[in-house]
């Protein structure tokens, strides 16, 4: 009994990495898109652009982003892989430890 609901927490945080990964690649690259287009017109960036060309390097922190130039491809993946494991375990003992803090929060009112 107890390994099964390891296997299901083990789940649960493998998961929310693999959406961390999904969501670091996706920002990413489109902030890196919004970002070389005012680049080569010359205009600002607005408030939202701003803030999605900076979502990847925040979702990028803190194993990531301090990555030197010229490391191999294999290690740089490796890398961002544990990054996104890290944040997904991180986020699922977060959302536990409030669950444990206020049970009254998300029980359902009969």
């Amino acid at each position: 009994m107890m390994q099964l609901k390891w296997l299901s927490q083990c789940g649960i945080i493998l998961g929310i990495a693999a959406l961390h990964y999904i969501a670091t690649a996706i920002s990413s690259v489109i902030g890196f898109g919004v970002t070389m287009s005012h680049f080569d017109s010359g205009t600002s960036l607005s408030l939202g652009e701003r803030v999605l060309s900076n979502l990847g390097g925040i979702l990028l922190f803190p194993l990531a982003s301090a990555l030197p130039s010229g490391v191999p491809e294999s290690i740089a993946s490796a890398i961002l892989l544990l990054n996104s494991l890290l944040w997904g375990c991180l986020l699922y003992l977060l959302v536990k430890s409030l669950s444990n803090f206020f049970p009254k929060l998300l029980k359902q009112k009969d």
